[in-house]
C-alpha cells in the first residue's frame, strides 16, 4: 500500500494534467480512502502526501485545497482524528 501511494505521488510529478485528467476522480477517491481508513500511520500519511502532490501540481482534484487543510499530515497521524 505504501508503494502504491508512492506511485500515485510519482504520477503527479511525471505527467501533465491533461494526461491524468481522465483518472482524477478514481485517484482522488482511492487516495482519500487510504488516507482516512488505513490501519498504518505511514500509509495514511503517504496517501495524504500523494493527494497533496496532485492538488499542487495537477490542480484538477475536486475540492483539493479544502480536503488538504482538513486531512493534513498531523491530523492523519491519529486514527481517532482521521
Amino acid at each position: 500500500r505504501d508503494a502504491a501511494c508512492y506511485v500515485a505521488w510519482a504520477l503527479a510529478r511525471a505527467y501533465a494534467p491533461s494526461v491524468i485528467k481522465p483518472y482524477v476522480v478514481m485517484l482522488a477517491q482511492g487516495l482519500l480512502t487510504v488516507a482516512v481508513f488505513d490501519r498504518e500511520i505511514n500509509v495514511r500519511r503517504a496517501a495524504a502526501a500523494a493527494f497533496q502532490e496532485h492538488v499542487g501540481r495537477q490542480g484538477n482534484f475536486p475540492h483539493g485545497i479544502v480536503i488538504n487543510t482538513t486531512a493534513d499530515y498531523f491530523t492523519l497521524g491519529s486514527r481517532s482524528r482521521a
